[in-house]
């Protein structure tokens, strides 16, 4: 389970389509891709990964992405996931924070 509150279709129903009517198989860039972080680390000199924080409500998408690249993660619960839902997600954050308006002060360690 994901744990997130979400009835909608995702990039994968897209994604699906266009490689069957094409009959070739994409190369995903977005969450959770690695290359994702290697195209944004190498473009902007991000050398330091201890340096950078992944923040995001979605656990399938934003905090997998932090926990493939090996960077820390904050999922905020002002989003799609529900303070409730937590205990179902298969990947954990590294913090879980009530909104972005908590990361004004100093992350909890």
């Amino acid at each position: 389970s994901s744990g997130i509150n979400a009835e909608y279709g995702g990039t994968g129903s897209v994604i699906a389509g266009l490689t069957e009517s094409l009959g070739v198989k994409p190369i995903v860039l977005g969450k959770p891709s690695p290359l994702m972080y290697e195209m944004i680390s190498s473009d902007h000199k991000i050398n330091d990964k201890t340096k950078v924080l992944m923040v995001g409500d979605n656990p399938l998408t934003d905090i997998q992405f932090a926990v493939n690249v090996g960077i820390d993660s904050a999922l905020v619960l002002s989003g799609i996931t529900p303070s409730d839902g937590l205990q179902d997600m298969n990947v954990k954050p590294t913090y879980i924070l009530e909104s972005v308006v908590d990361l004004m002060g100093d992350i909890p360690s």
